[in-house]
């Protein structure tokens, strides 16, 4: 048996067992961010809000990122100003758009654009990779399975 196999092998023997639980503590979280988010959106006040612009700024590597600058009114009439403190695609909003925000009432200034995408992010992304990983670990396991059946060890 050269290295190589051997080295082969005992990846496919480590990743089969190691993918699926990154997998699943990546779909935990996911689940977590996603309660997490879900509880906030349902105890938050919500309002329209209007892009008024896209605040470019390049951050350290370089890249350029647009926070939206957008305004409310509150219920009592007041008026709100808010930039975003999440940078975003250039093509993401553009000014006059109507978007949904949500915010406490405590502390309009600290709102936040309340697209789906925008709140489940986190959860999203976690769920996505979690479950590549699982089913990417039960695939090596089932190889590893049928090789170990068929005496290939």
């Amino acid at each position: 048996m050269s290295v190589w196999t051997g080295l082969r092998r005992s990846w496919l023997a480590v990743s089969s067992r190691l993918f699926p639980a990154i997998g699943v503590v990546l779909l935990l979280l996911g689940a977590g961010f996603w309660a997490h988010e879900w509880r906030w959106s349902r105890s938050a006040e919500h309002a329209t809000a209007t892009v008024t612009e896209m605040e470019a700024r390049q951050d350290a590597q370089g890249q350029v990122f647009y926070y939206p600058h957008f305004r409310f009114r509150l219920p009592g009439g007041e008026i709100v100003q808010v930039v975003s403190s999440i940078g975003r695609k250039p093509d993401a909003f553009s000014a006059g758009e109507q978007v949904p925000v949500m915010y406490h009432a405590a502390d309009p200034q600290q709102a936040a654009i309340a697209t789906k995408g925008h709140v489940y992010a986190v959860a999203i992304i976690l769920g996505v990779l979690g479950a590549v990983l699982f089913d990417l670990g039960a695939v090596l396991w089932i190889v590893r399975r049928r090789r170990q059946t068929r005496g290939v060890a």
